[in-house]
């Protein structure tokens, strides 16, 4: 079975939580089986992923596409169906340079979808501040 050493995850440059010591620390034989660290409840969950990401990666390419549809969906669901397709058309990811296409269209999807937010706050403020608006007068007899 593939065994990981320190040294590969020192290598892959993990965040502040793991240098040499705390890695020396969960395992003191300097190296695990991926499956040993898949089940390591010492290592939060998050890390794991992370970690098992670096040895297997194209699990990554994986996860990459699943946010592109998954982001897609959410773009449908909220009514920006042209944003929406325009990511599912998008080929799957399966490397660096479909993962930076479909960053790069999710990017532009996610800022129209600001865009049309940031209409629609609008919209109901004005609708919001005309019904107060009526109210007050209807209730001071200013109207």
């Amino acid at each position: 079975m593939e065994q990981i050493t320190i040294e590969q995850v020192l290598a892959w440059e993990p965040c502040e939580d793991y240098d040499e010591g705390q890695l020396i620390e969960l395992y003191p034989s300097g190296v695990a089986t991926p499956l040993e660290i898949a089940d390591d409840d010492r290592i939060p969950i998050e890390d794991r992923i992370w970690l098992l990401c670096h040895v297997y990666p194209e699990t990554r390419w994986h996860w990459a596409d699943r946010a592109r549809l998954a982001a897609a969906w959410g773009l449908a669901a909220v009514g920006l169906e042209t944003h929406a397709a325009s990511l599912r058309d998008l080929p799957p990811v399966r490397d660096e340079a479909t993962a930076r296409a479909t960053a790069w269209a999710a990017a532009w999807a996610v800022w129209d979808a600001l865009d049309a937010a940031r209409a629609a706050r609008a919209t109901e403020d004005t609708y919001q501040l005309a019904y107060l608006r009526v109210l007050a007068a209807t209730t001071t007899g200013e109207g």
